[in-house]
């Protein structure tokens, strides 16, 4: 009974452990994808201002020709799209592990 207990004991501890190595994971890439998308924010912004300016022109196509070159900006970005997946299935995986329940 005793060595069962320390079986399953050292089970639960090495289970905590892992859905904390995930939670790490998950928070990195968090923080990653909030790095990256920082720059992008600031041009989102300061298109967005430009439509408050007295001059803006409601007629033109200047802020379609801008919101087109930053989005594509970002779509042609790689690094962004790639890390955005990776967060997904780390997310998904820590979700996973969380409420997954252990075998009887």
């Amino acid at each position: 009974m005793e060595g069962e207990l320390s079986g399953d004991l050292y089970t639960f501890h090495e289970a905590v452990s892992q859905l904390q190595l995930q939670e790490e994971e998950v928070l990195d890439m968090h923080k990653i994808v909030v790095e990256m998308s920082e720059p992008w924010h600031k041009q989102y912004s300061a298109l967005l201002q430009s439509t408050n300016a007295v001059d803006y022109d409601q007629d033109g196509t200047v802020y379609l020709d801008q919101m087109y070159i930053v989005l594509a900006s970002k779509l042609n970005n790689n690094n962004v799209s790639d890390n955005i997946d990776v967060a997904k299935v780390k997310v998904y995986r820590f979700l996973i592990g969380s409420i997954a329940e252990p075998a009887t």
